[in-house]
């Protein structure tokens, strides 16, 4: 866990995107922690979940939370509609 990063660790499984989403907003709500993504995963985000000052892949990130990417890829499909992937 991150120097910053206080609380809960939350896994995301390999490609959950909407796990990802959710284990954002947990840690917002919570103050803060660790999310581990997949070693080696792929994380495929294909609509914004969030408008904080335009569209963003994922909720705004308003609290200390350290992201482990462990090797992992978050990318959007060939066509997809311009996002913003973090807002800190």
């Amino acid at each position: 866990m991150g120097a910053w990063a206080q609380g809960q660790t939350i896994n995301v499984p390999n490609g959950n995107v909407s796990a990802l989403v959710t284990a954002i907003k947990t840690l917002n709500a919570g103050g803060g922690g660790a999310i581990d993504l997949a070693n080696g995963g792929t994380y495929t985000v294909t609509a914004a979940s969030d408008w904080w000052y335009g569209p963003n892949a994922f909720p705004a990130i308003a609290s200390p939370i350290t992201i482990n990417g462990n090797g992992a890829t978050i990318q959007g499909p060939l066509g997809a509609p311009n996002f913003r992937v973090f807002f800190v």
